[in-house]
């Protein structure tokens, strides 16, 4: 299930293993870590649940759009918006809540683990929509 998937016991075999810039991943993996060690946020602006790459096996997945067995998609997303875990109400840059704006699905829950990337859960859909809809419902605005 993993098109263009490469292991590697180190970064910088997994960078030859991709053919991609070198410089680049470091740079990126260096600035990640810097944040992590700094209690600072990183380049997507997280603070929480985040550890310091330094060991491997390290993983790559070729995620380019080409024709190869019956991948349909040429990327995915985990994640997204950053969402009050309360009512799933969208949160701005600053962490402010938006009024009124709600998220459900992929966006606003789960966590991919193991094999399963795919954002086909209709669980996190479930979830996500009830608690936006218990929260709507329970609001005075």
């Amino acid at each position: 299930m993993f098109w263009g998937h490469k292991k590697a016991s180190s970064l910088e075999h997994l960078v030859r293993l991709l053919k991609i810039d070198t410089i680049i991943i470091q740079a990126t993996v260096e600035a990640y870590n810097t944040a992590i060690i700094n209690e600072e946020n990183d380049l997507l602006r997280k603070l929480n649940h985040r550890s310091v790459i330094s060991t491997g096996p390290f993983y790559g997945l070729d995620i380019s759009f080409k024709r190869s067995g019956v991948l349909i998609a040429s990327a995915l997303t985990l994640g997204g918006l950053r969402v009050d875990s309360v009512s799933g109400i969208v949160l701005n840059e600053t962490g402010y809540k938006i009024s009124r704006l709600y998220t459900a699905g992929g966006n606003a829950a789960g966590i991919c683990s193991k094999s399963y990337v795919l954002r086909l859960s209709l669980a996190d859909c479930v979830f996500s929509g009830k608690r936006a809809g218990e929260h709507v419902a329970k609001s005075k605005e």
